[in-house]
C-alpha cells in the first residue's frame, strides 16, 4: 500500500507489553489509516500467532520530533530545516537540499555543505 516500516519497537513485560509499528508514507496519513492498518497489522499477526504473549500494539507515524538515524530517514526529509548532531558534538542547523555518495547536503548560512554520514550521531528537524 505504498508504506514504508521506518521502526518497530518492543517495550514492557508481561501484560504490559507494547508493540510500537511505525510507518511512513509520502503522502502522509489519517488517524483513520492508522486504525485500519491497525487492525491488518493486529489480524496478521494474530494468524500468524508471532507473539505468543498479550501485547498492545500501537501504529503511528514517526512524528516530527523523532531522531532521524539513517539515511533514508534522512532522505526522506528533503527540503526541511534541521540540526544535525555530529558525533564530535558539533550540531550544525541548516536545510537539507540533497544526498550524494552517502553525504548529506545541507545548506547552512547560505552555504552548501557536505556532511558524510558516517560522522552524524542523528538529526532533528526544527520545528
Amino acid at each position: 500500500e505504498g508504506y514504508e516500516l521506518v521502526e518497530l519497537k518492543e517495550t514492557g513485560h508481561g501484560r504490559s507489553r507494547k508493540l510500537s509499528i511505525f510507518l511512513y508514507h509520502p503522502n502522509g496519513f489519517s488517524i483513520g489509516d492508522c486504525a485500519r492498518l491497525s487492525r491488518r497489522i493486529s489480524d496478521l499477526l494474530d494468524t500468524e500467532d508471532i507473539i505468543k504473549t498479550r501485547y498492545f500494539l500501537e501504529v503511528s507515524s514517526p512524528g516530527l520530533d523523532r531522531k532521524l538515524e539513517t539515511l533514508r530517514d534522512f532522505t526522506r526529509n528533503i527540503g526541511e530545516t534541521m540540526t544535525v548532531f555530529k558525533k564530535d558534538g558539533k550540531n550544525l542547523e541548516g536545510k537539507l537540499i540533497g544526498e550524494k555518495d552517502k553525504h548529506l547536503i545541507l545548506i547552512v548560512d547560505d552555504e552548501k555543505i557536505l556532511i558524510p554520514m558516517n560522522e552524524i550521531s542523528y538529526g532533528k528537524i526544527t520545528i
